[in-house]
């Protein structure tokens, strides 16, 4: 009898140790897209970066006096956007430089590795007040290229009401997607029990739906961000060919096309990760049921 009462806890031990590995696992895995697609990202930022390098001093003149014409006759200038040419940040963490552009996006800015678009509100800081708020912000000197996006983005927000709700999604829709994964990591496949005769309830099927479903949603739910990128490149790259010389236009639309890949790489990983959490979740909750 002690045998057998010592066999069964160690069974126990067992199966709570596989469960353990397997939560820990799922939840790893929740960072295995954006780590497997960061060579994407990361090669799809340098060629962005590389297509303003090609420009000289007069190209890039050219540039500057086109988003003067685009905030005036594209009703943006009239809706209080501005150009906020941000060339300078610091890095106040003992962080290495190159791993901090990765991790603050207005560092990256300032160091021609990024441009974006304040929002019609601006972004709130520690302190309260609003920051870079209807800004395109672009470090002109290192990064010309993408402030056509840009404008792109800030033209969706202030003149188009479809656009702008999409552009509002994006939060929700990072927060879906990072909730799929983390859900199939902390959850597990529902099965049907004698209490109720063997069949699944609603909420069991709508549970296992979305967890054998998981990348596909995850991946779903970037879709609006996807389209609003989609949208500001389609808009960007319009102006560019409108007031630029073919040659300069030709390296804007390079420029937007690879950053438009970092953002599918990005949808892609979330699906990967969704995906992967949940199904090595599964590997361990099946393997605990086998011992």
């Amino acid at each position: 009898m002690t045998a057998r009462i010592t066999n069964n806890t160690n069974l126990d031990s067992k199966k709570q140790k596989n469960s353990a590995i397997g939560t820990i696992a799922g939840l790893g895995a929740t960072q295995a897209g954006g780590i497997a697609f960061l060579p994407i990202s990361l090669t799809s930022i340098n060629a962005m970066t590389n297509s303003s390098k090609n420009l000289d001093k007069f190209e890039k003149k050219q540039i500057m006096e086109a988003v003067d014409k685009i905030l005036d006759t594209k009703g943006l200038a009239i809706r209080g956007v501005k150009l906020n040419n941000f060339d300078y940040a610091i890095n106040p963490t003992t962080i290495p430089d190159k791993i901090f552009e990765l991790i603050n996006p207005v560092y990256a800015t300032s160091n021609g590795k990024n441009a974006f678009f304040g929002g019609i509100k601006g972004a709130r800081s520690l302190f309260g007040e609003r920051l870079f708020k209807n800004e395109v912000v672009c470090n002109m000197d290192k990064l010309p290229t993408a402030i056509f996006h840009e404008l792109g983005h800030a033209f969706n927000a202030n003149n188009s009401q479809v656009w702008h709700v999409i552009q509002k999604m994006r939060t929700p829709a990072l927060i879906i997607s990072a909730g799929l994964a983390v859900f199939g990591a902390l959850t597990k496949k529902a099965v049907p029990s004698e209490k109720n005769d063997g069949e699944l309830t609603k909420l069991q099927k709508t549970k296992n739906f979305i967890r054998n479903n998981s990348g596909k949603l995850a991946f779903l739910s970037m879709v609006p961000i996807l389209a609003e990128e989609a949208m500001a490149t389609i808009r960007g790259n319009g102006w560019a060919k409108e007031f630029l010389s073919s040659n300069v236009a030709k390296q804007v639309c390079k420029g937007n096309k690879f950053a438009y890949l970092s953002y599918l790489a990005s949808a892609i990983g979330a699906g990967f990760s969704a995906y992967a959490a949940t199904k090595i979740k599964d590997y361990f909750v099946d393997k605990k049921n086998a011992v």
